[in-house]
Parts: structure tokens; C-alpha cells; sequence
């Protein structure tokens, strides 16, 4: 399959709550291996082989590297939590800062975003 056909990977907010449990060392043995199966089988519809997928990961990581511009990062939304769909310029300081406090709970590349939109 020619690699300019296969859109960059993204994953819906489902996807990504399987991703985080799959890979949660707090995640019972079972709860992660169902979480893990269920993260690929929603991938299936999508990429219909692993080279697939791959392309496709490769293609949002070499666009995410030359990326040009100011992003704004007050656009990046919360994917789980009581401010879940909210754009981080309407959430409360507060509850930003808490989650900065929190690596447990939110990825480093949200970390990072919200760091970036308080710095700004």
C-alpha cells in the first residue's frame, strides 16, 4: 500500500483510555491484556494490516517533528476527568496545576501542553 494514502494515526478518547489502562502497572494482569486486546481490535476497521499501522504512526510522529508555527495550546483538550472535552483555556489554574502534580494520571505530552499554555 503506497504510504501518501495512510492518514496519521489518531486515537479517539475510547482509544485512548485502552492505551492508558493496557499500559497501567496498577492494571490487574487480566484488566490489561482485555484493555490491550480491545486498543487493537478498535484499530482493526482502520488499518487493515500491523505495516498499515505502523505507516500510519510514523506519518503523525514525522508531522508532529516538523510542525512549524506557535501552536496554541489553550485549544488542547482534556481527554478524561471532571474536564473532560474542555479546551485548556476553560479550565480553572487550579485544576491545571493539580494535574501537572499528578504524572500517574494524564500522559506527558498533555503535561507538556498544559505547561506550555501556562507559560504563554
Amino acid at each position: 500500500m503506497c504510504e501518501a494514502r495512510i492518514n496519521p494515526m489518531i486515537l479517539d478518547a475510547r482509544q485512548e483510555k485502552l492505551l492508558v489502562l493496557a499500559m497501567d502497572p496498577g492494571a490487574s494482569p487480566g484488566e490489561a491484556i482485555n484493555a490491550a486486546a480491545a486498543f487493537f481490535r478498535s484499530l482493526k476497521p482502520k488499518y487493515s494490516s500491523g505495516h498499515e499501522l505502523l505507516v500510519a504512526i510514523k506519518t503523525a510522529a514525522a508531522r508532529a517533528r516538523t510542525h512549524t508555527g506557535t501552536a496554541d495550546y489553550g485549544l488542547v483538550t482534556l481527554p478524561y476527568g471532571p474536564f473532560k472535552g474542555y479546551q485548556l483555556k476553560s479550565v480553572p489554574i487550579d485544576y491545571l496545576l493539580w494535574v501537572l502534580n499528578e504524572p500517574d494520571y494524564f500522559t506527558e505530552p498533555l503535561r507538556e501542553a498544559i505547561k506550555r499554555f501556562l507559560r504563554d
